[in-house]
């Protein structure tokens, strides 16, 4: 639990300094002292702020100052200092773009004055784009070839391309192309970062409540955690990247009709309700578990392999209870697919004739327990005593 407190703990670096921002600018509102560009750059200031302190928290989530305190990347101490450089430098690009926006009347100029201001920024922002690129590089050339790294290296080669073609285009005449270019890259990359940050502290609550330290971030539901959120952030890039809200909500709503199945029609906001709520029933079984395991069973006569028996009868159910649950709370109407339902049970029942014989015999030993924790038992010519 020491990993999620210090994450929830370090938020305080961005929202305190962006509660200064705001009464920074209230105050000099206040003052009647601005006129109308100062006025404009006292609004704008408080969110050109917290984009840089966001931006310094995710390098300082992404890039930590030791290995040892849960690194996204596999970096040397040099290496993450650069990150945590890279990351406010990219957030002050992103602010002084946004300042720029509110200082500047784009009436006011003509267009070869507006492509000669923002090239500066548009430079400034292609080469941090182009040092993040090489940072990510390092990271993969310096951990083994997974899946995600491999992605990874394909973002890298993506932002050193972006970081070198971006600066050219501007330089060129082309100011709308560089920008549409470098400042949704800069954003992508704060949200692929942030994406990884939720996804670590997923695992860390799933370790929390599984009480498993090592297996508890690469187990499978942190993983289908992850991929969900991904999805979800889907509309996000494509608003980063150009498209327009109602494109989305257009998309959104014919996705949402769902399909017809029968008597049944399926919709997304129907498996997004089941697996809510049976995450919710998974996860109090497993607390109760625990609860039954550390603190109720204990007290009690009941031996061991009582205990355990009782603690992975409760597991059974509690599933069993949380499907049922979850198929009721999406309004899913299954009645159609019974007899397609017994048709296929019957023919897996042939062909798992042994799985579900070995598996109702392990309900059968946990009921009856012939066996306890501690005996010598043989099976098939070997011996040895069961496991405490």
């Amino acid at each position: 639990g020491r990993r999620v407190w210090s994450l929830l703990a370090s938020t305080g670096g961005v929202i305190l300094p962006t509660l200064g921002m705001l009464a920074l600018a209230a105050a000099l509102e206040a003052s009647v002292m601005l006129g109308d560009i100062g006025s404009r750059i006292a609004e704008a200031l408080p969110g050109a702020g917290f984009v840089v302190f966001v931006a310094a928290w995710l390098g300082a989530r992404g890039f930590p100052k030791t290995q040892g305190e849960d690194a996204v990347l596999p970096l040397t101490a040099e290496r993450r200092a650069e990150g945590r450089v890279l990351a406010v430098a990219m957030g002050l690009v992103l602010a002084l773009q946004s300042l720029q926006i509110a200082v500047l009347d784009p009436l006011a100029y003509s267009d070869a004055t507006s492509a000669v201001m923002a090239f500066p920024l548009l430079l400034a922002g292609g080469l941090v784009l182009l040092r993040v690129g090489r940072v990510l590089r390092k990271a993969v050339e310096l951990a083994d070839r997974s899946y995600t790294l491999r992605l990874l290296l394909v973002l890298a080669r993506g932002l050193a391309v972006i970081g070198i073609a971006a600066p050219c285009l501007a330089a060129l005449g082309y100011v709308k192309a560089a920008t549409a270019l470098i400042y949704p890259s800069i954003l992508s990359v704060g949200l692929i970062t942030f994406l990884f940050v939720l996804q670590r502290l997923i695992g860390d609550i799933w370790a929390i409540v599984t009480k498993d330290d090592e297996k508890g971030r690469d187990a499978l539901v942190p993983v289908l955690a992850g991929f969900a959120m991904t999805l979800a952030s889907l509309p996000l890039f494509a608003l980063i990247w150009g498209a327009r809200a109602s494109d989305i909500t257009e998309l959104w709503a014919r996705f949402s009709e769902g399909f017809q199945f029968g008597a049944t029609r399926i919709s997304p906001t129907n498996f997004m309700v089941f697996a809510l709520v049976f995450v919710a029933g998974y996860m109090a079984t497993r607390l109760f578990q625990g609860a039954l395991r550390s603190t109720i069973l204990p007290k009690t006569r009941m031996d061991q392999g009582g205990q355990n028996a009782l603690v992975a009868g409760v597991g059974y159910v509690g599933v069993f209870l949380a499907a049922l649950v979850a198929v009721n709370a999406a309004g899913l109407d299954l009645s159609g697919l019974a007899i397609v339902a017994g048709a296929l049970s019957v023919g897996i029942g042939f062909g798992l004739q042994n799985i579900v014989s070995n598996f109702i015999s392990g309900i059968i030993l946990l009921i009856e327990r012939p066996v306890s924790e501690g005996d010598w038992i043989e099976v098939g010519g070997a011996q040895g005593r069961t496991p405490i």
